[in-house]
């Protein structure tokens, strides 16, 4: 039996195992070697996503119905303010968050991290604030069932 040839079961056990960081560091000569283990790579990527806040809002529109059905791991970075969505995307950014939230079927882990540089002559204050506008009991409170409310 050649590897073309495998049940896609055993195929996204393989790509599982090699890991969606693998893959997407070598995304090219992995996921070219044939049309079928593309597409079943493609949707594992979508499984566990390391994203800035910025990307997620900026992303195109038909990328979160796949988000919503494959996404498991959703890790989102704020290590500067271009990580971080302006003013008026922040109410689209909790939207977003909320929607893949309550709607999404697999999502087990969501991580928010958020770092801010501090300044080098008095490392105890942050050199700019720029998560500071964004209240996360909107985002929270989304995701209490309306029953519950």
């Amino acid at each position: 039996m050649t590897l073309q040839t495998l049940p896609s079961e055993i195929l996204c056990i393989i790509i599982r195992f090699i890991g969606s960081d693998q893959l997407r560091k070598q995304e090219v000569c992995c996921l070219l070697v044939c049309k079928l283990w593309y597409q079943i790579a493609k949707l594992l990527l979508l499984e566990d996503l390391k994203l800035s806040a910025t990307q997620l809002v900026h992303a195109p529109e038909n990328v979160y119905s796949n988000l919503r059905a494959f996404l498991r791991q959703l890790t989102i970075d704020a290590h500067s303010p271009k990580d971080w969505p302006a003013e008026q995307d922040l109410a689209k950014f909790n939207e977003i968050l909320t929607s893949l939230a309550k709607r999404s079927n697999h999502l087990t882990s969501f991580t928010l991290r958020v770092r801010s540089h501090f300044d080098p002559i008095n490392p105890l204050i942050p050199r700019q604030q720029y998560i500071s506008s964004w209240d996360p009991t909107q985002f929270l409170s989304g995701l209490v069932p309306t029953d519950q409310k």
